[in-house]
């Protein structure tokens, strides 16, 4: 992801405003924009209390959120608003979770530079509309006494004020320069370097009267409108939105003072002072979804069993148990809609191709058949011309940062090669640029993930194979269009992913070597890309072929491809139907001949399930214990000794271990980092019916899932913790390096997605084989069920002790007393993969485990 970087251009004072056209223009447009809202923006709207709030009484602990609070609301048009204050840095952020996902942030520092404390000052929220203008507004109160000044203003995309606190840009002097996407500036200067017609109509398109009225678009406009208000407008670079942030003073004497940047406000000495803050927003509005949408029968029945035993005398454990349950339904509703299931408060409100597939492969057992549906149909309408799936959207100012980026390319081609030279060459390079220009908040979707194109077979198999869905409902779905501006059904959007699918996966087929596994792209550093999951730079140890991708993706695609030919031709779609809509397809061949030929598919199903045999791992007990010596030995003191001292007691590193490395280097040789990713297919295998058949040893699965049991640094599992993401104990030094730097994905964290996939997969798994009659079978399954529940059970404990098994990721710290769970500072509060946890309690409520769950 390219970041945004500091701009050295100083803050400007704003003009008087021009309207021109009858649209907003010039560079003070903005306060055109302000007048018409007038005063009474801030009037009292519908009174609303949070919807949820962390931390929460009883169930959250103050002292993991310490320092960070956090409230979400709904506007009058029903979209998400976050709003959170990090307490130690001074920062307030709100979350416009809308079609633009917006967001308007800002910091409080005292006279020495150091921030100011903020708390909540009313229950609740006031939420209204002023015209097109969504508007919410609430109180805020500082622990110090002014006077404070506030700056950092940042008004705009939700992925600015992420890239901001990346860099550390919140917890620097207001006197650094302004946090300004590069693309924006260089968008300016490249207009300003074109022949003068063209540059007229250029700003037109983006309802600017002049290059200076277009400056003024990179940097919110703050006016001091009396002594205790303060406005701050921002209007997107092509005049489209507008997003405004208003401060009032409400302590008798409170006066703001204006500065560069900046605002003061001062006080009667000792006096404490409370503010109001309202924000208001035009951008575009999403179609929210509620429980009743999302969640079916089955998933109801239980709720209300929990909801009604929460009642009864005595029933105090209980009832915090429905509290989270509750609060986790509501959490689904904040991030569902018809359009997209947003990934994640506040970070990731928007689409992200693997998060919803993989959460609607999870929650499939409490999801209606619509929620498919709505999965489905979303990765569809934005897949790419060849098949391949998009990973995230850019909206709002994020879509224009992109398409700036192929703006400038564009203009800088025209002006260095073709300015002096009129001609179709030239011609065609403004004429593409024109369509950029006009279109500069056109959606823009990532392709680079690898892992989603084959998760998308697997989904669209579910849904077609459901047999509670009719047959005439999956043909109108799938003869319906994929979308605006996307030509084909979705059918033939699906069949496109197919195609791509069979076209990357057919070297290996025909020659089944590690290099023609399915890789990652070559960055031009000459690194290869993160393209799965673990998306970090250090995630796959460097890594080339990814475990996930390859060992367990691709062949469930594969085998979702023949699922999805048989299922077509029971809704009444012949094969021969299908052909002939492939023909349109480049490179078809491949698929055809699958279509034509089932053994051919078969062949290459069989030759996939074997790719696993690559990435395997086996170490003897004395490697074992050799190579976290090794670790240990790099450790700081204080962790080391906790660690031995561990080791010492369990005998943990005295046994032999097997694991399926994370990835393979681009020679085809396992990078041994030790993983949680096994979790994925425990969800997608039935192990039971892999055993019987004979197409998997028990003996193996048994091996395998002792990685999950046997205590870190040798295994995964930390108690009172969880199970850590990865180990890399077994890997070279440069690798403990790289996740020392990157601990994102690295041994000092726990992920939920990866907690919910193990308790899924093998609760799902302990069902299977608790449903076997027949004795022989059941004697043959009984060690892998024994280790099954243990893991569980064990993992269950460790995860519950945490307190922090609603969040995306946490960490842990180790002292002298001991290893301490600890919330990961970029976390999201609300994240779908973890919502995932209903259904992990859906389904354990049909387990009976020796800790039984209610």
């Amino acid at each position: 992801m390219k970041l945004a970087v500091w701009f050295p251009i100083r803050w400007n004072k704003p003009r008087a405003p021009r309207l021109r056209g009858g649209t907003l223009a010039g560079r003070g447009a903005w306060l055109v924009f302000l007048l018409v809202l007038g005063v009474g923006v801030a009037a009292a709207g519908e009174h609303q209390e949070p919807v949820l709030a962390f931390p929460e009484r009883g169930l959250d602990s103050p002292e993991i959120y310490r320092d960070y609070t956090t409230r979400f609301f709904r506007d009058a048009h029903r979209n998400t608003v976050q709003i959170y204050i990090r307490q130690n840095d001074g920062r307030v952020v709100h979350l416009w979770a809308n079609g633009a996902n917006q967001s308007l942030g800002f910091s409080v520092r005292d006279a020495s530079g150091h921030p100011v404390r903020l708390n909540w000052a009313s229950s609740g929220a006031e939420i209204g509309q002023e015209e097109r203008m969504l508007t919410l507004t609430y109180r805020l109160s500082a622990e110090q006494t002014p006077p404070f000044t506030f700056g950092h203003f940042l008004l705009g995309s939700m992925r600015f004020e992420r890239d901001f606190q990346y860099q550390q840009g919140h917890r620097k002097p207001f006197s650094r320069a302004a946090f300004i996407p590069p693309e924006f500036p260089a968008l300016i200067e490249n207009i300003s370097r074109l022949p003068e017609p063209i540059r007229r109509k250029h700003l037109n398109a983006l309802n600017a009267p002049s290059v200076d009225a277009l400056k003024a678009r990179l940097l919110p406009q703050i006016k001091v409108l009396g002594p205790q208000l303060v406005r701050v407008g921002q209007t997107s670079l092509d005049g489209k939105n507008h997003l405004v942030l208003q401060l009032t003073a409400l302590s008798t004497g409170a006066q703001f003072e204006p500065g560069e940047g900046t605002v003061t406000l001062n006080a009667p000495a000792g006096q404490p002072v409370q503010f109001q803050i309202q924000i208001a927003s035009d951008g575009p509005s999403l179609t929210p979804l509620s429980a009743r949408d999302i969640f079916n029968d089955a998933f109801f029945t239980f709720y209300r069993q929990i909801e009604k035993k929460a009642g009864l005398p005595g029933g105090e454990a209980l009832r915090l148990y429905f509290r989270r349950l509750q609060r986790q339904v509501k959490g689904m509703e904040l991030l569902s809609s018809q359009e997209k299931l947003m990934a994640g408060l506040p970070n990731f409100a928007t689409y992200f191709g693997r998060d919803m597939m993989m959460s609607a492969l999870m929650m499939e057992p409490i999801l209606r058949p619509e929620m498919l549906e709505h999965v489905v149909g979303s990765v569809l309408r934005k897949l790419r011309q060849d098949g391949q799936v998009s990973h995230e959207e850019g909206l709002g100012g994020q879509a224009i940062r992109e398409n700036a980026a192929v703006y400038n390319r564009l203009v800088e081609q025209y002006v260095t090669q073709f300015a002096d030279r009129p001609g179709p060459e030239a011609d065609s390079l403004l004429q593409q640029a024109w369509h950029v220009v006009t279109h500069l908040q056109a959606t823009t979707e990532n392709y680079w993930m690898v892992d989603d194109d084959f998760q998308l077979p697997v989904v669209a198999a579910h849904y077609l194979g459901r047999p509670d869905i009719p047959a005439q409902r999956k043909r109108r779905f799938l003869q319906q269009a994929a979308g605006p501006n996307r030509p084909g059904s979705r059918l033939v959007h699906l069949l496109k992913n197919l195609n791509y699918v069979a076209q990357v996966t057919r070297p290996y087929v025909d020659d089944p070597v590690p290099t023609h596994l399915v890789s990652f792209r070559r960055l031009p550093d000459g690194r290869w890309h993160s393209g799965s999951w673990r998306d970090s730079g250090a995630g796959y140890g460097g890594g080339r072929f990814a475990m996930d991708v390859n060992a367990i993706w691709v062949p469930r695609a594969l085998e979702a491809m023949q699922s999805i030919f048989r299922a077509l031709e029971q809704i009444g779609y012949p094969r021969e139907a299908l052909v002939e809509a492939l023909s349109a397809l480049p490179g078809h061949q491949i698929l055809q001949r699958y279509l034509e030929n089932e053994s051919a598919l078969q062949q290459a199903i069989d030759r996939w399930q074997k790719a696993l045999e690559h990435f395997v791992v086996s170490l003897p007990a004395k490697e074992v214990r050799a190579h976290v010596a090794q670790k240990l030995a790099w450790l700081p003191e204080t962790e080391r000794a906790y660690w031995r001292s561990l080791l010492e007691q369990s005998r943990a590193a005295d046994q032999p271990l097997e694991f399926l490395a994370v990835s393979l280097d681009e020679r085809g040789r396992p990078i041994p980092i030790a993983n949680t990713d096994l979790v994925t297919w425990l969800l997608l295998e039935n192990v039971p019916e892999q055993i019987l058949s004979g197409r998997l040893s028990a003996q193996r699965i048994v091996r395998w899932l002792a990685l999950f049991e046997r205590p870190y640094p040798v295994g995964l599992l930390i108690d009172g913790v969880g199970p850590v993401v990865s180990n890399d104990a077994y890997a070279s030094q440069e690798i403990w390096e790289a996740f020392r730097k990157d601990v994102y994905h690295s041994p000092r964290t726990i992920w939920g997605r990866e907690v919910n996939l193990l308790f899924l997969g093998l609760a799902k798994n302990i069902e299977a084989m608790q449903q076997v009659e027949e004795e022989k079978a059941k004697q043959q399954l009984a060690p892998v069920l024994e280790t099954f529940r243990r893991v569980l059970e064990k993992n269950l404990r460790a995860v519950e002790a945490s307190g922090l098994k609603h969040n995306e990721l946490w960490s842990y710290r180790v002292t002298g007393n001991g290893v301490e769970p600890a919330r990961y500072t970029t976390t999201s509060d609300v994240q779908l993969w973890n919502l995932t946890n209903l259904a992990v309690q859906y389904v354990l409520s049909r387990l009976k485990l020796e800790n039984d769950h209610p």
